[in-house]
């Protein structure tokens, strides 16, 4: 969960592109994440004008996974 961390620290210290980048790395790394994490780091890619495909693949994930739906 080392990137995880990472990218919530970017997040607080306002370095957004970079917390966008861990955000991505985070999805890349877990294949079957925790939903919870998965979908703070789709939200906060979203929010904060980052590449939407990769939101949007990770809710179509937790959504075809039965969770948040």
């Amino acid at each position: 969960m080392k990137a995880l961390e990472i990218a919530r620290r970017l997040a607080q210290l306002g370095q957004t592109e970079k917390a966008i980048e861990a955000y991505a790395l985070v999805l890349h790394q877990l294949e079957e994440a925790q939903p919870e994490i998965k979908l703070e780091a789709a939200i906060y890619i979203l929010q904060n004008g980052g590449n939407y495909r990769i939101s949007y693949t990770a809710f179509l994930e937790l959504y075809n996974a039965g969770h948040y739906r």
